[in-house]
C-alpha cells in the first residue's frame, strides 16, 4: 500500500493525505496504519475498520444516487387524489404514461369525493388532488389552479324519451349524479324544464350511475368523457342541446408546501393530458360535438 498512489486516486496531495489520516488516528487514539521502509500496511483495526467503512460508503454513494434521480424527477413517491368524474377520464391515461415514461417511481393513487380528498390533503396524507369546481370549499391554506374545462352534458340511455325533441317538454325525469356538486344558477335554469334539479340518487361509483342511467329513464349530469365508453358503444347517449355546458377542473395542493420535482412532472402532466383529452372530445367523429 502506499500513500503516494492512495493520494493520486483521491486527487490530494501525499502530505495532505497523511495529515488527514494522523488526525483520525490522534482523535480516536488507536493506530490504523502501521508505516515503515516496506510500505504502509493496515492494522487489525484498521483492517475491522476498512471493512465496515466499505459498505457504509456504498450506502452514501446509493443515497446521493437517490437524490439526483429524484432532482430530475425520474424516483420517487407521489401520493395522487382524484374525484370520480375526473379519475374515469383521465386517470387511467395519467398513471399509464407515468409509469411508461419513469418505471422507477411508486404512485399511490386515492379515489373519493372530493371532501374526503381536502382532509386527505389538509393532513398532508396526499400530494395534491383534482376535482371539479365547486365541490368544495378550502381554506386559504389550500391553493388552487384551473386545469381545464370540462365540457358537461345530459347523459341518457339509448332511445330515452329526451332524445326526441317532441317529447323533451312533456315531463321532467329524475337526476342522477356522480358527487354534490353547487350548480351555477344559469345551469339550473337551463336543466330545470327536463329534470328534477335534487338527484334521485349521487354516487362516486360511476358503474352503478352508469348502470343505472342505461336502464331507467334516469338523467344522470355529468361529463361525457366519463361515460366515453358507453357512449361509443351505443348505449347511452347525450342531449346535443346541453352539450355547450362546461365546468372547471381544479388541482388543489397545500401552499407553503414544497412539491417533489416528480409531483410537479405529474401535474404537468395532468394540466397537458387533460386539455387533450378535452380537446380531442369536441371533434365531430367522437359523436357530441
Amino acid at each position: 500500500m502506499s500513500y503516494t498512489k492512495a493520494a493520486r486516486e483521491l486527487n490530494v496531495t501525499q502530505s495532505g493525505l497523511t495529515r488527514s489520516i494522523q488526525q483520525v488516528e490522534e482523535r480516536v487514539g488507536v493506530r490504523l496504519f502501521d508505516r515503515d521502509r516496506g510500505g504502509v500496511r493496515l492494522t487489525q483495526v484498521g483492517r475491522d475498520f476498512v471493512a465496515r467503512a466499505e459498505p457504509v460508503l456504498r450506502d452514501a454513494d446509493d443515497l446521493a444516487l437517490v437524490l439526483q434521480r429524484a432532482a430530475t424527477g425520474d424516483q420517487g413517491k407521489v401520493s395522487i387524489g382524484m374525484a370520480p368524474m375526473p379519475a374515469k377520464s383521465i386517470l387511467p391515461q395519467v398513471v399509464t404514461g407515468v409509469l411508461n415514461a419513469k418505471p422507477d417511481v411508486r404512485l399511490d393513487v386515492t379515489v373519493r369525493e372530493a371532501d374526503s380528498l381536502l382532509e386527505l390533503l389538509l393532513n398532508e396524507q396526499i400530494d395534491f388532488f383534482v376535482s371539479l369546481a365547486g365541490q368544495v370549499t378550502p381554506p386559504d391554506r389550500v391553493f388552487a389552479h384551473k386545469i381545464a374545462k370540462f365540457p358537461m352534458s345530459l347523459v341518457v340511455r339509448a332511445g330515452h324519451p329526451l332524445l326526441d325533441g317532441a317529447q323533451a317538454r312533456r315531463r321532467k325525469f329524475p337526476l342522477v349524479m356522480s358527487a354534490h356538486v353547487e350548480m351555477a344558477d344559469e345551469v339550473r335554469l337551463k336543466l330545470d324544464p327536463y329534470v328534477n334539479i335534487d338527484p334521485v340518487l349521487i354516487s362516486s361509483d360511476l358503474h352503478l350511475i352508469s348502470s343505472v342511467t342505461q336502464n331507467t329513464d334516469c338523467v344522470w349530469f355529468s361529463s361525457y368523457l366519463s361515460a366515453a365508453e358507453e357512449i361509443k358503444a351505443g348505449a347511452l347517449d347525450t342531449i346535443s342541446e346541453f352539450n355547450s355546458i362546461e365546468t372547471d377542473v381544479l388541482l388543489y395542493r397545500l401552499e407553503r408546501r414544497t412539491l417533489s420535482p416528480l409531483a410537479n412532472k405529474i401535474i404537468r402532466s395532468i394540466n397537458t393530458l387533460t386539455r387533450n383529452i378535452v380537446s380531442d372530445a369536441a371533434q365531430p367523429e367522437w359523436g357530441v360535438a
